[in-house]
């Protein structure tokens, strides 16, 4: 798990990508607050089922 100071550094993040993560369920909370984020990119994670409530989709959401 990501510790909050280094997620804290990720709210100019524009793009994000994250893939094979077998065992990734859900997206920790604290990345549902990146207001710069533009795209996202999920890539072969089986088990994944929601993300946080607090997420606001980006421009670009793309479940692979």
């Amino acid at each position: 798990m990501l510790c909050k100071l280094k997620i804290q550094a990720l709210t100019a993040l524009k793009e994000l990508r994250i893939t094979a993560i077998p065992k990734l369920q859900e997206m920790p909370e604290e990345l549902g607050n990146l207001p710069s984020l533009e795209n996202l990119t999920l890539e072969y994670i089986p088990h994944f089922a929601s993300l946080p409530q607090s997420f606001h989709a980006p421009k670009a959401l793309t479940p692979l």
